[in-house]
């Protein structure tokens, strides 16, 4: 994950469903110091990352294949969102467990540039600081595999 870049993977929630923890996992060759941010945000309109559903905060991740996690206690309805991942100081070897998101849905495919295969992972560049409504001109489907985000339901 490249520094100050938000990395979104879309993901759905069947049912009303409260969450306490989120976190991310670092990968085996993760080596170094790396804050964190993870948060939700609402899916828009247009199939998008759009505004904040929440924000947990930043955690400081300091070892290889370990998994990290932030308390929550947050609520969300049924529906779409994406999880939100952003190194905001990165490591050494700023690496962490991803995995292609595939989800087949013609309005998350524009054009036909727009048709990666990671069409469920998105990168929204230049972000610091606490996450805030998406800046739609930084805003483009990402190629590589995105981190994998975890949320524990309550």
């Amino acid at each position: 994950m490249v520094e100050d870049n938000t990395y979104f993977v879309r993901f759905y929630i069947p049912a009303a469903q409260s969450f306490d923890r989120i976190g991310v996992r670092t990968a085996s060759t993760f080596s170094g110091t790396a804050t964190v941010r993870l948060g939700v945000y609402n899916n828009g309109t247009d199939s998008t990352p759009d505004t904040v559903a929440f924000d947990a905060g930043t955690l400081s991740a300091t070892a290889a294949s370990t998994f990290y996690e932030i308390t929550i206690t947050e609520t969300l309805a049924e529906g779409w969102y994406w999880f939100a991942v952003n190194t905001q100081t990165a490591a050494a070897t700023n690496a962490f467990s991803g995995g292609a998101f595939v989800i087949w849905a013609p309005n998350l495919q524009r054009t036909a540039t727009d048709l990666p295969l990671n069409a469920a992972v998105m990168r929204e560049s230049g972000v610091t600081g606490a996450f805030a409504t998406v800046n739609t001109g930084n805003l483009a489907y990402h190629t590589t595999n995105g981190a994998i985000v975890a949320m524990r339901a309550a």
